[in-house]
This record gives structure tokens, C-alpha cells and sequence, in this order.
């Protein structure tokens, strides 16, 4: 366990299945990125539950499952080098956050782009694997240059997107159809 202290801030770095606080200390948590990387969701779910107070907030966020298998069929590889060791389907997440009396109050699927970036970079990594290993390190393994490009053309396509009417309308339904992550408000019940 790591602290570090600022003005009005305490940083703590602890195990997410053991966390070293009071029960009932915090009104929010936020679990972002990170249950699918644990071998136990259930003793984090556990931990969070223990830590919040009665009706606190809970703010969870996840891999969408379906866009991951997507992935893992160009790039059987991406599973292991993202550091996964799981996935979770929508259905099975909404069973674990009742399971440990969280009750959804609102879900949301965002980031299509990343879900397109990573999934041509899964397309593609065969042909660029050699590219400074990159592969290996959770990084695209296009080339830099290539990686960054891409990056930077996404980036602009959604940010003219959004920008016009039939473009939010479009990047909604592909948010909905292929998103990276949900995104969970939940409440924990008394």
C-alpha cells in the first residue's frame, strides 16, 4: 500500500479486493477500467459495497463484450496483451451489480472511435507486427507514424460529426451498434 498525500487530496494505491478504509466512508466510488483486469469482480464489487454509504453512488465502467470478441477475431492476441482476463456481457455485469445490491440508475455506451481504432489495428496487426514490437506493449502496432495518422483522421471525422445534426444522429447509433465501454451510474441499496 502507497500514500501520498496534497492539500486536499489523499492518494491511495491498494489491492481493489482489500481496500484499507472504514466501511461505509465514501458517498462515490468509481470503478473505471478495471474489472475486467481482477481474478474476483465479486470480492471488488464486495469492497465497493463495504466502502460506500447507504445509497452511494457507484460510477463502473467496462470493455463492451461483444466489441472485444470483434477484436480478439482479427487479433487472437488481444486479449492477453490488454491485460483482460475477462469479459463481461451486458447481461452478466447488470447480474453481478444486483448480485452485490447495486441498483442501475442509468447506463450509457460510449467511445465508437476507440472501438474502430482498435479494431483496425487488430485488422492490420498481423501486416505491422514487426513494427518495433509494439504488439507486445498494448500499443498499436502499426507503425507510429501510421497509428498516429489514423488516430489523428478519427479524431477529426468525429469532431465534424458532432458538429452537425445527421452527424450526432449517426455517431449515437454506432456508439450504440459498436461502442468500446459502458458506463454505469449505480446506487448502492440499503
Amino acid at each position: 500500500m502507497k500514500e501520498a498525500k496534497s492539500k486536499n487530496i489523499h492518494f491511495l494505491l491498494a489491492r481493489a479486493e482489500e481496500l484499507p478504509v472504514r466501511s461505509g466512508t465514501f458517498r462515490i466510488a468509481i470503478c473505471a477500467e478495471t474489472i475486467e483486469h481482477v481474478s474476483s469482480e465479486d470480492k471488488v464489487l464486495d469492497e465497493i459495497n463495504r466502502i460506500l454509504e447507504d445509497r452511494g453512488k457507484l460510477l463502473i465502467t467496462f470493455p463492451v463484450w461483444h466489441t472485444e470478441k470483434i477484436i480478439s477475431f482479427f487479433n487472437k492476441d488481444f486479449m492477453s496483451y490488454s491485460g483482460h482476463v475477462k469479459s463481461f456481457s451486458l447481461a452478466k455485469i447488470q447480474q453481478l451489480l444486483n448480485k452485490h445490491c447495486f441498483k442501475i440508475i442509468k447506463k450509457n455506451r460510449y467511445y465508437f472511435e476507440w472501438a474502430l481504432l482498435y479494431t483496425l489495428e487488430a485488422i492490420f496487426s498481423k501486416k505491422f507486427s514487426g513494427c518495433n514490437g509494439r504488439l507486445r506493449s498494448y500499443e498499436p502496432s502499426a507503425m507510429p507514424d501510421n497509428w498516429d495518422k489514423l488516430e489523428f483522421l478519427t479524431k477529426r471525422v468525429i469532431k465534424f460529426l458532432e458538429s452537425i445534426f445527421i452527424g450526432r444522429i449517426i455517431l449515437a447509433a454506432l456508439n450504440f451498434l459498436y461502442p468500446k465501454t459502458y458506463i454505469f451510474l449505480c446506487e448502492k441499496e440499503p
